[in-house]
């Protein structure tokens, strides 16, 4: 009986402990030892137009890969794609980032191969007027891209 007791008693202290570490701050958002958010996002807009006339291209393909900027030469640790919309449009929004200094490369590709491809590099420092501290967003306005149509 006091074994059965010790137990139940071990267990209930060893979930006590584990509940109590992984409980969530306020709001829903895990703190880092700066107590800034340790779960971070990037979100980054722009559009996409021929380089010629500014007229917008709707269903361009844009690549997104984030490498580490302190391990070059890496496999990138996030990829996403995205297309544009009708108003030549895109945004990319990835969450889950790690805390590091991240480069941000962006290509812009067109499917039936009209357009000349163009990529875009973006630095992702975690300071700054784009990064909201409160949120753990990183955001990056305007990653524009005009395209050149492909020589015949």
């Amino acid at each position: 009986m006091k074994k059965d007791f010790l137990n139940i008693l071990t267990m209930l202290l060893t979930m006590a402990a584990f509940w109590s570490c992984s409980k969530e701050m306020p709001g829903g958002i895990h703190e880092d030892a700066m107590g800034n958010p340790a779960i971070r996002s990037v979100i980054i807009t722009g559009a996409v137009t021929d380089a010629q006339s500014g007229q917008v291209l709707e269903d361009i393909t844009i690549h997104f890969e984030a490498y580490s900027q302190n391990a070059p030469g890496t496999s990138p640790l996030i990829i996403d794609e995205v297309h544009t919309t009708s108003k030549g449009t895109y945004t990319i929004n990835v969450s889950g980032v790690i805390n590091e200094p991240l480069l941000c490369i962006l290509t812009a590709e067109d499917g039936t191969d009209a357009y000349e491809g163009k990529s875009n590099q973006v630095n992702i420092s975690w300071r700054g007027t784009s990064f909201d501290r409160k949120t753990g967003t990183f955001v990056v306005n305007d990653c524009s891209f005009q395209l050149n149509k492909k020589s015949e």
